[in-house]
């Protein structure tokens, strides 16, 4: 076994910057697809919200677990993600707030959402920072997921009925 101290193992740096250029490049994307960010720090409960959003709007979906992550993400996008869907409680002592507050800070004005398992706490940190109207709850589950499905899809560019992917009907039996 070599053991390498500081020093990264050969070809580290090359994973790494490779991973970093695949972010930039999923965030200079520039296809007329709408993209969703879903800011979450649980994997699974973000892969259920991108598919749901996925086959339920047709939009894709891009997933990231922290406030620095978001940040970095959407102000080096092209376009801007059409929305976010943010979980209240973070990693770490994270709050999805603290991305909504510092999108608004930066200047993007995209639709933000709540889903999350905590919707008091979410409403009551709203309403501390004065942001109570514009920004929906959505609580976790099939109801809340609906609503969220229900906001997406008013907020989302509609495409033409015979270009969807998704000519099952999905979408009509969410909404």
């Amino acid at each position: 076994m070599i053991a390498y101290g500081n020093v990264s193992p050969p070809g580290a740096r090359d994973r790494l910057v490779g991973r970093s250029e695949d972010m930039n490049e999923v965030a200079r994307r520039s296809d007329a697809a709408p993209w969703v960010l879903v800011v979450d720090d649980d994997p699974l409960a973000a892969r259920a919200a991108a598919r749901l959003i996925m086959s339920s709007t047709g939009a894709r979906v891009t997933m990231v677990g922290s406030v620095a992550q978001a940040l970095r993400l959407v102000t080096r996008a092209e376009p801007g993600p059409s929305a976010v869907v943010l979980d209240y409680d973070l990693r770490d002592g994270e709050k999805g707030l603290t991305v909504l507050l510092s999108l608004r800070a930066a200047g993007f004005e995209v639709p933000c959402a709540f889903h999350t398992g905590a919707p008091d706490r979410a409403r009551d940190a709203l309403r501390k920072s004065r942001l109570v109207d514009g920004y929906p709850i959505f609580d976790k589950g099939v109801v809340g997921d609906r609503h969220l499905i229900g906001w997406l899809g008013e907020r989302l560019p509609q495409k033409a009925e015979n270009d969807s992917p998704h000519r099952s009907g999905i979408r009509e039996k969410l909404l």
